[in-house]
Formats: structure tokens, C-alpha cells, sequence
């Protein structure tokens, strides 16, 4: 089983070393975008899926898989968690 998941994990790092590689393409960087997801839990019980930009003087600023940008300010949410993807790949293994 622990093969099978370093398998994985090392297919998936040299997926991204060789999309680094190819010109520019949507893939590289969809695939960048998904291992560095983070998500921004809100007081109403909304989970924003996006990647945060800037998180300064209470107020967070960042942007969603479809190009939405959100501004939320210190009250309106409970937590962050920066880089969901690989949190979950480190604990798997």
C-alpha cells in the first residue's frame, strides 16, 4: 500500500516538473493551481475554495476557481488553511 502511495506522489511531481518544462499551457497551470488550493472557512458556515492573494490588517483577499475575486475582513470567517491539496497528501502518507 505505502508503495502504491509513493508511486502516486512521485508521478505526480514529475507531472509537474515536466508541465514546468512545456510552454505555457492551461494545464500547468490548472495542475499548479489545484496542489495550492486554500480555503477560507466562513462564520456562516461557508467553505471559499480559491488561493488567498494577501492577507493583511484583518482583511483577506483572494480569487475562486472561476475567476471571482472575494474580500472577507477578520469577522466574517473562522479559519484558513493554506495549501488543502498537499495538507491532505502529507497526512495520507
Amino acid at each position: 500500500m505505502q508503495k502504491k502511495i509513493l508511486y502516486a506522489i512521485l508521478g505526480v511531481v514529475l507531472l509537474c516538473g515536466l508541465l514546468t518544462l512545456l510552454p505555457k499551457t492551461g494545464i500547468n497551470t490548472q495542475l499548479m493551481r489545484l496542489l495550492n488550493e486554500d480555503h477560507l472557512y466562513l462564520k456562516s458556515g461557508e467553505t471559499v475554495r480559491g488561493w488567498i492573494w494577501d492577507d493583511k490588517d484583518g482583511i483577506v483577499v483572494g480569487e475562486t476557481a472561476d475567476r471571482a475575486i472575494f474580500i472577507f475582513s477578520r469577522n466574517e470567517y473562522l479559519d484558513i488553511k493554506e495549501n488543502k491539496l498537499l495538507q491532505y497528501l502529507r497526512e495520507f502518507i
